[in-house]
């Protein structure tokens, strides 16, 4: 088990939930959210749409790939079927060839 080792100023039972504590926002130092100029004209439903768009198109972009990826591996496949017919047929021939003196 490892000890926290916090420093002297860290005690966990000095909390005294009756105390009476200063909301630090009561002295007026800090704007309200909707208040700041910059986020007077944001919008969250519309944050959140622009981002449901973007989730969709990336599980479209991600459909797309992973066919064109399946249709690579099929062409692919094709092509080495293909190199072994290709392959069988030449050494048939090419042993035709070389056993045909001998028949």
């Amino acid at each position: 088990m490892r000890n926290n080792n916090h420093g002297s100023s860290y005690n966990r039972g000095n909390w005294d939930e009756d105390a009476e504590y200063t909301d630090l926002n009561d002295a007026g130092e800090y704007e309200e959210y909707d208040e700041h100029e910059d986020y007077a004209d944001y919008d969250l439903d519309e944050e959140l749409d622009s981002e449901h768009k973007f989730r969709i198109a990336m599980s479209v972009f991600d459909l797309v790939s992973m066919l064109v990826g399946i249709a690579v591996i099929l062409m692919l496949t094709a092509l080495l079927f293909g190199l072994f017919n290709w392959v069988q047929r030449d050494l048939s021939q090419s042993l035709s060839v070389i056993t045909a003196p001998f028949r």
